[in-house]
């Protein structure tokens, strides 16, 4: 019996270290779907937030079905998703996937833009993303030739390894069909051809030439991209002062609301007021027109009147008091309310403009450095082309002439070719050999 119980003991041990790390995961928040269907697997993740600003979110949700697998990229108040626009994944230790949009940019209905796409992925990317941590994520669109960078904090990253990790799990791959190969390369920039028969001075200046021209197309470019960055700027700075005036002019209104208010009580307290005096004069003529023994009845009942309508009147001013601290103290809210978002919006503003001018200045640096190697080239090979002529034109002249035509025909000048070597001398005369 015991040494049933110690061998029961020592399976149950070794399964529990043979369990890997995924299956003691919960995967019930990270998987929203999983089912069969016709034999095949429909299993869905959570819709996952992977970059979140301000004023637009990306979010990115795995799932499989007869097609293979998917990743459903969401841009709510971001970019578009064209077909065929690619998405590219940057890990840690800077590997980088690319995988593209296969279908139509889907617009979902709402008050803010949204936008939605399908990522043709396979099993090796979500291993990928199960055993790696993503770091950024860079969205290249292809209409508006614009490539957009972002990076993800770490939170994120550790989700998005989670949702791999549980969809890697539970995914059964003989259920699928897999997608292999489905990262694309990404664009290269695109080198100009340069032509092995030039020679001399005439193509280096060409070539000089051409470089110039396609330099201040680019700067040209870069010139124009700049001014509608400045445009938008501009329209944002409208927009934020408008929003400024706007909410000074809300604060001002509500101001003048809580003031009408504030009079509104004092009127009808007055009113109070005035309606106490008229009834207390109205009992003091009353109380004249009585006998004389009740006098002194009518006296107290005055005093108590006119107690009564002190009491109300100094609880009338105090609830004026209170009401209008309350509208001073809630207009001053509002006011750095709204300068804390104008402050925000500012902020903002200045790192756009100066991500903006950081990426042009980069551009224009590469560009330079492109032109000045591609100049560097073509003179080279100038130099070289030039120096292969005076071998050539030496070599020529420096053959030694035969001192007769030892029957190598009539006109041997005209036929003597630059690869023409003397052979021997025989009966007097240089033999030549052609070189072919």
């Amino acid at each position: 019996m015991q040494s049933y119980m110690r061998n029961t003991l020592i399976i149950a041990l070794a399964l529990a270290c043979c369990i890997p790390p995924s299956f003691s995961q919960d995967c019930s928040k990270q998987i929203i779907d999983n089912k069969k269907h016709s034999g095949v697997h429909l299993l869905v993740s959570t819709n996952l937030a992977i970059v979140v600003r301000a004023k637009y979110t990306y979010q990115m949700q795995i799932f499989s079905n007869e097609k293979g697998v998917f990743a459903r990229m969401t841009s709510v108040g971001g970019i578009e998703f064209n077909q065929d626009d690619q998405v590219v994944f940057f890990d840690v230790a800077g590997n980088e996937r690319a995988y593209r949009f296969v279908n139509m940019d889907e617009v979902l209905p709402g008050a803010v833009p949204s936008h939605r796409n399908n990522l043709q992925i396979d099993l090796e990317a979500i291993d990928w993303f199960s055993k790696s941590t993503i770091t950024s994520i860079h969205f290249i669109n292809f209409v508006s030739r614009q490539k957009h960078k972002f990076d993800i904090n770490a939170n994120r990253q550790q989700a998005i390894n989670q949702v791999a990790t549980c969809f890697t799990t539970m995914l059964d791959p003989s259920s699928i069909s897999n997608t292999t190969g489905a990262s694309v390369s990404r664009p290269q920039p695109r080198e100009v051809a340069t032509s092995g028969t030039a020679s001399g001075g005439s193509k280096t200046d060409n070539e000089t030439e051409r470089l110039k021209v396609e330099l201040e197309n680019t700067k040209t470019t870069l010139r124009a991209e700049i001014e509608v960055e400045r445009t938008k700027a501009e329209a944002q700075k409208a927009q934020i002062r408008q929003e400024v005036i706007d909410a000074r002019e809300a604060a001002n209104k509500k101001i003048a609301e809580y003031a009408e208010e504030v009079k509104q009580a004092r009127l009808a307290s007055q009113e109070e007021i005035d309606k106490a005096n008229e009834e207390a004069k109205k009992y003091v003529l009353s109380s004249k027109m009585k006998a004389d023994s009740a006098v002194s009845k009518i006296l107290l009942n005055v005093e108590d009147a006119r107690k009564r309508a002190g009491e109300e009147i100094q609880a009338a001013r105090q609830t004026s008091l209170d009401e209008v601290r309350k509208a001073r103290e809630k207009a001053n809210t509002e006011i750095a309310a709204i300068q804390n978002k104008l402050d925000a919006s500012k902020a903002e503003y200045a790192s756009e403009v100066s991500s903006a001018k950081e990426k042009a200045n980069a551009e224009i640096l590469r560009i330079r450095e492109e032109n000045s190697q591609r100049i560097t080239e073509a003179r080279e090979k100038a130099e070289l082309e030039q120096e292969r002529s005076v071998e050539d034109v030496i070599r020529t002249k420096t053959i030694p002439l035969p001192k007769k035509s030892c029957g190598c025909g009539k006109n041997w000048l005209k036929k003597l070719h630059r690869h023409a070597k003397p052979t021997c001398w025989k009966n007097n005369a240089l033999h030549w050999k052609w070189q072919r």
